[in-house]
């Protein structure tokens, strides 16, 4: 299962707009988790792929916090377009239920991969 999501790029937006996007962002990915617990309510463990920005960091904090506080853990990895593919395996790998997938919208060539990686 794979829960993507888009968000307003980290550069260029006025500082006032970029700290509602941020609390927004990571209001959504409070939510996300939530949604994963009521749709696998024995789910245990599940990665989130976020981007390296100092917004993805907030958002990783944001899901291991609520995680824990639902009795699940996270697995996190960083989105890069080369490193999608390691990303996926670590995930499959470290036995994840799902994958939350929280990177900014320029990053969308990296949804793309994964969309043919898991086609494939």
């Amino acid at each position: 299962m794979v829960i993507a999501q888009s968000r307003a790029s980290d550069d260029g937006a006025p500082c006032v707009y970029r700290q509602g996007a941020v609390a927004l962002a990571q209001l959504i990915v409070f939510k996300r988790v939530e949604l994963l617990r009521e749709m696998v309510p024995k789910m245990q463990k599940f990665g989130i792929l976020v981007s390296g920005t100092q917004s993805g960091e907030a958002e990783l904090r944001v899901a291991e916090e609520t995680a824990r506080g639902v009795g699940m853990s996270v697995s996190p990895q960083r989105a890069s377009e080369e490193t999608i593919s390691k990303s996926l395996f670590a995930f499959a790998e470290q036995r994840c239920n799902a994958v939350l997938v929280s990177i900014p919208t320029h990053s969308l060539k990296v949804v793309g991969r994964i969309v043919q990686l898991l086609g494939s």
